[in-house]
């Protein structure tokens, strides 16, 4: 295993929400769950689609770049019920005889879009593209996934008052109530927010890698990404054969009361000190 470095307005509830909780394609052969040799127990089907991206001059959609969306059910023990779907992008290697297995790019956040920032977060995995596949997707509940927990609605961050009401004072109380009347407006929609947590996320992305044929693949994640997957390390799915880890959140850190924290003991101390330096 490897270790190493690494919108805003709407989305930080989107975010804030996220954290608190933490259908059949061309591309490839039918589901046989390849890491597990057995079907699951449950409908996963790719659903091919229109890349929603922005498709580098040297990809060529629908050949060496495909897309599409997996769609499973929100809740795995009511297959039934409500489903959801995660966008992904498949880039194919260069190479006519690649390796067999894939790099998945698993997105930070929590609330992140690989998909939206694909035209950046492609050209850091560029190289790799000679000699084998390349995967993006993004987490259910996300930006481009259905559905998508979308806080928009909800009261905007306060911005009124100094660095001290505006980092502290102010938006904490208000947001607490905006995430939490976001959070009972998505249950009345049918979504159960238990679905959509770090173990769950882990899952999903096992269950897209095995939707699209391969047997072995390998991970680079990045910030929230790192604790996806180190559920999946915890796992221990038979095909995972490397890891990176780029600028690990581990499970036991609280990140948004570390950001706090740090927030109130490091940022405002030295925004105030700013503040008097320009008032000299």
């Amino acid at each position: 295993m490897v270790m190493g470095r690494s919108r805003r307005g709407r989305w930080v509830i989107l975010a804030a929400l996220l954290a608190i909780l933490a259908g059949c394609v061309p591309v490839t052969p039918p589901i046989t769950s390849p890491l597990t040799g057995q079907l699951p127990a449950y409908p996963v089907a790719v659903i091919p689609g229109e890349c929603p991206l922005r498709v580098p001059d040297e990809l060529d959609e629908g050949q060496t770049i495909r897309c599409g969306r997996l769609r499973l059910p929100q809740d795995r023990g009511a297959p039934a019920g409500l489903q959801v779907e995660l966008p992904f992008a498949l880039v194919r290697a260069e190479s006519a005889h690649p390796e067999p297995d894939p790099l998945v790019y698993v997105v930070g956040g929590p609330g992140g879009s690989a998909l939206a920032e694909f035209s950046a977060v492609y050209h850091w995995f560029r190289s790799l593209r000679r000699d084998r596949d390349l995967i993006f997707y993004d987490q259910r509940g996300t930006f481009l996934a259905d559905p998508v927990l979308d806080c928009s609605a909800a009261a905007p961050i306060p911005a009124t008052g100094g660095p001290t009401n505006a980092l502290v004072d102010g938006p904490v109380d208000a947001n607490d109530l905006a995430i939490a009347a976001c959070a009972e407006r998505l249950q009345t929609q049918g979504i159960d927010l238990a679905d959509y947590d770090t173990p769950t996320h882990a899952q999903d992305l096992l269950d897209l890698v095995r939707a699209l044929g391969y047997g072995e693949f390998n991970l680079y994640a990045t910030s929230y990404g790192t604790r996806i997957a180190l559920e999946v390390m915890r796992l221990e799915p038979p095909g995972l054969r490397a890891v990176v880890l780029d600028s690990v959140l581990p499970p036991q850190v609280d990140a948004y009361e570390w950001q706090t924290a740090r927030g109130r003991d490091e940022v405002l101390p030295a925004l105030d000190r700013f503040a008097r330096f320009l008032n000299r």
